[in-house]
């Protein structure tokens, strides 16, 4: 039964169509109604929704994997800025000479993904409080560095980023080919 049936079914018992019909119709209405029937049946409309609706789901997935591909770009160009900036880590260095608040966000954002003790952007508000972050972010890195903890994850992220990149750029060279 195709969702047009279904529908028409459903809307004649909702409706006491039957009831109509037999009150008010004659033999000629039912005829003409049974003959507008037939010609609707044979427009094949279902096969033309179904074709439609295929349609748009190819278009619709195209797009979401063209948005997908996008974000993975995107994060694979941050992961590479971070793999390819050199963090601080001189206490005395960053109390005296703090910088701006842009470059201080990114030293904190850089922080970020490996210690989770580092504030949110939103707690940090002003460059006092991103200073006294990032020398506490510092301190801890330097502290699980003493206690020998693995830190080679900076190098690995690296290497991912660097693979991931040169991945899509890839990509993007063979689909600019086949145009």
């Amino acid at each position: 039964m195709t969702i047009d049936q279904h529908n028409a079914r459903a809307v004649y018992r909702k409706n006491n169509t039957a009831a109509f019909i037999r009150a008010c119709l004659g033999k000629e209405d039912r005829k003409y109604l049974k003959r507008m029937a037939r010609e609707r049946d044979a427009s094949k409309r279902p096969a033309k929704r179904r074709k439609i609706q295929v349609a748009f789901n190819i278009q619709t997935q195209k797009s979401r994997n063209e948005a997908a591909a996008a974000r993975r770009a995107a994060a694979a160009k941050k992961r590479l800025k971070f793999a390819q900036m050199k963090p601080r880590t001189d206490i005395q260095d960053i109390q005296n000479n703090p910088g701006q608040n842009k470059p201080l966000m990114k030293q904190l954002d850089w922080h970020r993904r490996f210690d989770k003790e580092v504030p949110k952007k939103c707690k940090t508000t002003n460059k006092e409080l991103m200073v006294q972050a990032l020398i506490g972010a510092v301190k801890r890195r330097a502290e699980r560095k003493s206690r020998g903890e693995n830190l080679s994850e900076d190098e690995a992220e690296l290497v991912k980023a660097t693979v991931v990149l040169e991945d899509e750029f890839a990509r993007e060279d063979d689909s600019d080919e086949e145009e």
